[in-house]
């Protein structure tokens, strides 16, 4: 019997570890992912239609897992453009999801617009799916019928600039707002 019985316990610990190791690895994944993510911090820039300023401040963002950080806040906005170019001519899917103030500040909301720079010419994107023609508006909480994610897609030529203004409020005026931009 004793024999049985270290055979059982044995199983028991093997069993055990295997699980705490399925555990630990299951847990682990969210991180691995967040980490993957690449960070953007966008210059502080609010709507303009100085075409030159528009190009020189708007940080590039690729294709894939992106945070972009927005700082110093100028009247409680955070603003800043990001640009994407396209690699392929096709139909690209962005997501936004995750808006949150530093320190989970109070209420944040906003919106990112898109913009197409031709020669001296700045015109809207037509953001798919948007709910509204050329701009995502998103909130880091549902209140009052925001949502806290959201995907569009934009068809672009290879080479075209995509532009992105982000511009988002927080009452609380805490150091910097994140958001999270998947783009495939």
């Amino acid at each position: 019997m004793k024999k049985g019985n270290t055979i059982i316990n044995a199983l028991k610990k093997t069993l055990a570890l295997v699980l705490v190791a399925a555990l630990a690895f299951t847990l682990a994944q969210p991180l691995t992912a967040q980490a993957k993510a690449k960070k953007v911090t966008l210059d502080k820039q609010g709507f303009t239609t100085d075409l030159e300023k528009i190009q020189s401040c708007a940080k590039e963002v690729k294709k894939g897992n992106t945070v972009i950080v927005l700082k110093h806040p100028q009247n409680k906005t955070y603003e800043g453009y990001a640009k994407f170019t396209a690699p392929a001519t096709k139909t690209y899917t962005i997501t936004y999801s995750n808006l949150k103030p530093e320190r989970k500040k109070g209420y944040c909301n906003g919106h990112i617009t898109g913009y197409f720079i031709s020669g001296q010419t700045i015109t809207d994107a037509k953001l798919i799916k948007s709910g509204y023609e050329h701009s995502i508006h998103l909130a880091n909480e549902k209140f009052m019928g925001a949502v806290t994610s959201k995907t569009v897609k934009v068809k672009l030529e290879k080479g075209q600039t995509l532009y992105l203004l982000h511009s988002f409020l927080n009452n609380k005026k805490p150091k910097s707002v994140t958001v999270d931009l998947k783009i495939k």
